[in-house]
């Protein structure tokens, strides 16, 4: 079966999504189909890390490539729904998959943006004609058509118990810092635990659009001595 994954972002962009697409391409790759891989992420520094992958990887591709990419393949695979790659299913009637990793929210009210407004809603009316997939039961429950929620993978050899490893960390989030994450409720939430006289360290490991709002929130909430 030929299988086009749609993954606006990937590798050498590093982040769950990127990877979560990268494990499925391969385990598809595992199961015998034959996989390529769309994406808007530039690859201009894969020669100088040696990388290959087991599927074709189209950078950027233009109208001509998406089109014949989306004619070539059995199956739609949208790791993330996009508009930008969604419309040659307009002439391609093909099996069309949306994997929903987080919510499809409309921005905050900001007249400058309005224009995405109906972008949201246009993602919204086309989970109808497709087959989606969420990570979680919130994901799936805003959304407007039914949904299967299947959770993110992970690397099982690198996300393991080692025996004998210290554990000394009280409370560690790894991740990018972006809004979807709720760093901003954990820092909330470690202040409401200030009031009743518990104070665990909080470990923050991540970089993002959000760190310099949640450094100032960690100031305001007088979190210094433990983030």
């Amino acid at each position: 079966m030929n299988i086009l994954i749609s993954s606006r972002l990937f590798y050498p962009s590093l982040g769950g999504s990127e990877t979560d697409a990268e494990i499925l391409a391969r385990e598809f790759i595992g199961l015998e189909h034959t996989v390529k891989v769309v994406t808007q992420t530039r690859g201009d520094s894969l020669a100088a890390d040696g990388l290959e992958f087991p599927f074709q990887v189209i950078r950027r591709p233009s109208p001509i490539q998406l089109f014949q990419a989306v004619q070539w393949c059995d199956i739609y695979f949208h790791n993330g729904i996009s508009l930008r790659d969604a419309w040659p299913l307009l002439f391609n009637h093909k099996p069309w998959i949306l994997r929903h990793q987080t919510w499809i929210l409309r921005p905050k009210e900001d007249k400058t943006r309005r224009r995405s407004y109906w972008k949201t809603d246009l993602k919204l009316f086309l989970t109808k004609f497709a087959t989606s997939i969420s990570i979680s039961a919130a994901i799936s429950d805003h959304l407007n058509s039914p949904s299967k929620i299947i959770p993110n993978p992970y690397r099982s050899h690198l996300f393991r118990l080692i025996p004998g490893l210290s554990r000394h960390k009280e409370l560690v989030f790894l991740g990018r810092l972006v809004s979807d994450k709720g760093v901003d409720i954990l820092l909330e939430g470690l202040a409401i635990l200030g009031k009743h006289q518990l104070s665990p360290q909080l470990t923050i490991i991540g970089s993002g659009p959000e760190e310099a709002n949640l450094r100032q929130q960690t100031v305001e909430l007088h979190l210094t001595e433990q983030v």
